[in-house]
């Protein structure tokens, strides 16, 4: 394997708040999701092939997350072709919203379990939630 770097350019800032977590989903290399720090829009949607991250997000939306408690910077979202699903909390339940890229208005699908939830993977039609101890499987073709 042959690695080549490069020179880095200067870095953009592209958030009011602090940038929590990146993904890139390989199937569409040229989005890049970034997870921040903001109360309703969490997640920010760029598209390299335009200007990067020298202009506005393409997409950016959330949802207002109802625990007043102390905020993990470790609560990680994911991508998978069009979709991100994102884990919030809503009086001590765990919730998780999920998105389609073409329709970010409001969430397709809003899964809620008794625990909080910290990360999500979307695996097929599946959504896999865990927190704490527990691991929650969802199948979004019967949900």
């Amino acid at each position: 394997m042959k690695l080549d770097a490069r020179v880095a350019p200067d870095p953009t800032r592209v958030s009011d708040g602090r940038i929590l977590q990146i993904h890139v989903d390989p199937r569409l290399p040229h989005l890049v999701i970034l997870e921040v720090d903001h109360m309703d829009r969490q997640v920010q949607v760029y598209d390299t092939r335009a200007a990067g991250f020298k202009q506005a997000p393409a997409l950016e939306f959330g949802c207002r997350d109802n625990n007043t408690k102390f905020k993990s910077r470790y609560v990680k979202g994911t991508t998978s072709r069009s979709f991100f699903a994102r884990p919030y909390a809503d009086d001590g339940k765990g919730v998780v919203c999920i998105w389609d890229y073409r329709k970010t208005k409001e969430a397709m699908f809003r899964l809620v379990r008794e625990a909080p939830i910290v990360h999500t993977a979307l695996i097929g039609s599946n959504v896999v939630a865990y927190g704490g101890h527990l691991v929650t499987i969802w199948d979004t073709k019967t949900s």
